[in-house]
């Protein structure tokens, strides 16, 4: 594997998004969070993902090649290639027999290989020069420690990280993630992961006072301010990151990943052009459509978190 790029932000619309963009592109090969995979091999590196710790070794001495397994993988949450792939043998029906869960099923019965979550591209599946060449592209959430390192110590890998607005992304996770959790067990986790950041950096300890007594929102709102200027800060002014507005992608789809397909060296054809417009027609009035749905006083914690952010990322 020559290169890599990933993708970093604290939800997943805007991750999602940017993942399918650059999936669009025949240079590339798109790995959705494999950290939430439990047969990845990149789950060793999981109490780095969340946290920036003071010792890195296990990060130093192994990333490189965990990386390396993980870009030559498959996986049952992968995004679907439905464009053409410069290093891809396969028909159709061939790849929706590997990809697809129903059919992967029936292959596990036959080859051991297709029964984890996570399996190796076949190798007759791929074109071996063009495989070893092409562009990996990783995408992980909640994850300012591993963006941390990568930002500070693998500076030929480019960091692309996508900021929402607090009210959208809010608005995103109550609908996507909260409406199938029981709230006390989100609020336990929110808080015990504020607690293990706060062991690792008085600097975050002080900014985040009496952890204890925040209530739901105001401790998921922390933890998008605490991962997002993790992230910014680690990578402000530095070559290989770029800092995306969720909502300027949403207003000016093309001109925006024209810029960050220049970054990693990747064409923006015209065919890719009219994907992009097709696909973004709705975004502009999702990422603004936040101030509907969320009540007073959950817009009041956004906008407290908004000027928060005003003086960093959220510029």
């Amino acid at each position: 594997m020559d290169k890599y790029a990933v993708i970093v932000g604290q939800g997943r619309s805007g991750t999602n998004w940017l993942l399918d963009l650059f999936n669009l592109s025949e240079e590339t090969y798109s790995r959705n969070e494999p950290h939430e995979l439990d047969s990845s091999p990149i789950s060793e590196f999981d109490s780095h993902r969340v946290v920036v710790r003071a010792q890195q070794k296990i990060l130093n001495d192994k990333w490189d090649e965990v990386i390396r397994q993980v870009g030559i993988r498959m996986s049952a949450i992968a995004p679907w290639i439905t464009t053409r792939k410069s290093y891809f043998n396969l028909s159709k029906f061939l790849y929706m027999s590997v990809r697809s869960n129903k059919f992967r099923r029936v292959l596990s019965l036959y080859f051991k290989a297709f029964k984890a979550d996570e399996w190796l591209m076949p190798s007759w599946a791929v074109k071996n020069i063009e495989w070893t060449k092409v562009l990996r592209v990783f995408k992980f959430v909640q994850s300012p420690g591993w963006a941390d390192f990568l930002l500070n110590c693998r500076r030929d890998v480019h960091v692309f990280h996508i900021v929402r607005q607090p009210g959208g992304f809010l608005n995103s996770w109550r609908n996507r993630y909260l409406s199938t959790e029981e709230n006390q067990k989100v609020l336990k986790n929110n808080l015990c992961r504020l607690h293990e950041i706060s062991r690792e950096s008085k600097y975050w300890s002080d900014l985040f006072g009496d952890i204890d007594s925040l209530g739901l929102i105001e401790s998921e709102l922390w933890y998008w301010y605490y991962a997002n200027e993790t992230i910014y800060q680690a990578g402000a002014g530095k070559s290989n990151y770029s800092l995306i507005m969720y909502e300027e992608l949403a207003s000016n789809p093309v001109k925006v990943l024209r810029e960050l397909y220049s970054k990693i060296g990747l064409n923006l054809s015209e065919s890719i052009e009219g994907s992009v417009v097709s696909g973004a027609k709705n975004s502009k009035a999702i990422s603004g459509s936040w101030r509907k749905k969320l009540t007073t006083t959950e817009i009041e914690l956004c906008e407290m978190f908004t000027e928060k952010a005003n003086s960093s990322f959220y510029s």
